[in-house]
């Protein structure tokens, strides 16, 4: 009985011997060597990449007609906003009444001065074969010098007319606001009816590209250079990235927030993109050669700054190898020590893994 007892007992020993070596299945991806992109994020709010506020010219005066509301496209040139212009009109009109009055005398005039001009020939010439006495000469080019001296009267008259008919026009022309480029208008702060008096009637901006402040943390501030390639996204529109580049970083740091600001300038034609969304930003500083793996590879040892990650070895076995992570690259992750590209890391098992442990591959990711 003893050794019947002896060889079930052995017997026994060699089945859980063999339970536990069972193999894991385990699903896994190779580590990757690829280039790792750089970034510094910031956020902030998308603005207009040009602006301005329409102020007409005059003041006190009513507006007649908005030709435009908030939203609409307008063109460079296009009249906006008109106003009460029927004072100047007057003035203009009685001002060019006055100059067709001098222009009329002054006709005259040259027709009389003409006239003395040939009598004074005449007379000049009868006086030389002494058959016209002195004094009609005299007389003749005594009217003539004052029609002359009337004439140049005319002449200064009419221009300073004209002067006031230069300025006249150039203040009716402020009497209609017009676009200073092609955009569209973001603001309208008047009616026909209001009076304007020194403020804006309305905004119009070009959005055909808009900017954003992007506040990144002060350390980032110094990798940032104007020209560098950025992304682009906003929490109204889920995770879709819009292409931009840097314009220029601003010197001045906020001793509060230690923040700094970055103007990133990104095209918005034919795009949701609109003034006033809050986004996000990622600027590409830099870039090198490294090694990745999938997120979910990554273990840590609890309570304790250690990661590593489950290498399948050649003889099919698992085998623990600690490792530096690097930058999150969304479902993966940079690994700067513990690895080489092409290593088989674990990312999932059925049971519970461990080093020296056998595996069974039953399903390779990302090849």
């Amino acid at each position: 009985m003893k050794r019947i007892a002896g060889v079930v007992l052995a017997v026994g020993l060699v089945a859980a011997s063999a339970a536990a070596e069972e193999a894991v299945p385990v699903a896994v991806a190779p580590a990757r060597a690829e280039r790792i992109v750089e970034t510094v994020e910031g956020t902030g709010t998308l603005e207009a990449f040009e602006t301005a506020d329409l102020v007409p010219r005059v003041a006190g005066v009513t507006v007649t007609e908005v030709t435009v509301d908030e939203g609409d496209r307008v063109r460079k040139g296009q009249v906006l906003v008109r106003l009460d212009d029927e004072l100047v009109r007057t003035q203009i009109e009685g001002v060019k009444a006055r100059i067709d009055a001098l222009d009329a005398k002054a006709r005259a005039l040259d027709a009389r001065i003409g006239l003395l001009e040939t009598d004074a020939e005449r007379f000049r010439t009868l006086f030389e074969r002494g058959v016209s006495p002195r004094q009609q000469l005299d007389h003749v080019e005594a009217e003539l010098k004052v029609a002359r001296a009337e004439r140049a009267a005319l002449e200064a008259e009419r221009a300073a007319l004209a002067k006031s008919l230069e300025e006249l026009e150039l203040r009716l022309s402020y009497h209609v606001v017009s676009a200073p480029w092609d955009g569209t208008v973001t603001a309208r702060r008047v009616d026909p009816g209001d009076t304007v008096g020194g403020r804006p009637v309305l905004t119009v901006a070009r959005l055909q590209k808009l900017k954003l402040k992007a506040q990144v943390a002060e350390t980032d501030v110094p990798r940032i250079r104007a020209g560098q390639p950025a992304r682009v996204a906003v929490d109204a529109l889920g995770d879709r990235w819009f292409e931009a580049k840097v314009a220029r970083v601003l010197p001045r740091l906020d001793p509060v927030t230690h923040t700094g600001d970055v103007e990133i300038v990104l095209p918005a034609r034919g795009t949701p993109l609109r003034p006033g969304m809050f986004a996000r930003a990622r600027i590409e500083v830099g870039s090198h050669q490294g090694v990745t793996v999938p997120r979910d590879a990554l273990r840590k040892i609890p309570g304790s700054g250690v990661w590593f990650v489950y290498v399948v070895t050649p003889e099919g076995k698992a085998e623990r190898r600690d490792v530096e992570p690097g930058l999150a690259l969304g479902e993966r992750v940079e690994v700067r020590s513990g690895l080489q590209p092409g290593e088989d890391v674990v990312v999932r098992g059925e049971g519970v893994v461990r080093t020296g442990a056998p595996v069974r591959v039953t399903q390779r990711l990302e090849e």
